[in-house]
């Protein structure tokens, strides 16, 4: 009898609390004039073309990423001797000239040219 007691006890209590609560929500809701509610719609459209803005902005700095980044690998590919290293790299990684060739944008017999030129000692012609 006392646990059924104290069980209706709790069910009021939260009941007030419920009740406390909706007329709180219901004040702050009703306190929303039209005033501060274009206040609001306002700042959020402020914000929106804010984001719109830093979205370009990031859409700009995208591009010059890519930009950069396609002039370093122009110059990385120009540049002898990072093509040699890759070569010989890719090379003793036990991939195919074709391969090598197909990665590095170069000719088959450009690859085994710098190939040749990197390992002399394997191609000394021996005189009899």
């Amino acid at each position: 009898m006392n646990i059924s007691l104290f069980l209706g006890a709790i069910s009021i209590l939260v009941d007030i609390i419920l009740l406390i609560l909706i007329i709180t929500l219901y004040r702050k809701i009703h306190i929303l004039t039209p005033k501060k509610v274009d206040f609001l719609i306002n700042e959020l459209n402020e914000i929106k073309g804010l984001y719109g803005k830093l979205e370009d902005i990031l859409k700009e700095r995208v591009e010059v990423t890519k930009s950069i980044s396609k002039k370093e690998l122009e110059e990385e590919r120009r540049d002898p001797e990072t093509v040699k290293y890759k070569v010989l790299d890719l090379y003793k990684k036990g991939l195919e000239i074709s391969d090598i060739a197909t990665i590095t944008s170069l000719s088959q017999g450009e690859i085994e040219l710098l190939l040749a030129i990197s390992n002399p000692s394997k191609n000394k012609i021996e005189i009899n």
